[in-house]
């Protein structure tokens, strides 16, 4: 994994597997960590998960 960025002062995230290897802005990783929550979340309920509330801390580099 490497960090770059882009026009824009966007951050981009380069991962590598095997020998592939792909780039990802910063919101497109949030977005599938979150979907993956999600996922995890609905196999441990039982049921599909259509609302949730996520919370950060206001010192998220802590």
């Amino acid at each position: 994994m490497k960090l770059t960025s882009a026009a824009g002062n966007r951050s981009l995230v380069l991962l590598q597997f095997k020998r592939d290897s792909k780039t990802f802005q910063s919101d497109e990783i949030s977005s599938m960590v979150l979907i993956k929550m999600r996922e995890i979340a609905g196999a441990y309920i039982g049921k599909q998960v259509e609302n949730a509330v996520m919370t950060v801390p206001a010192y998220f580099n802590d």
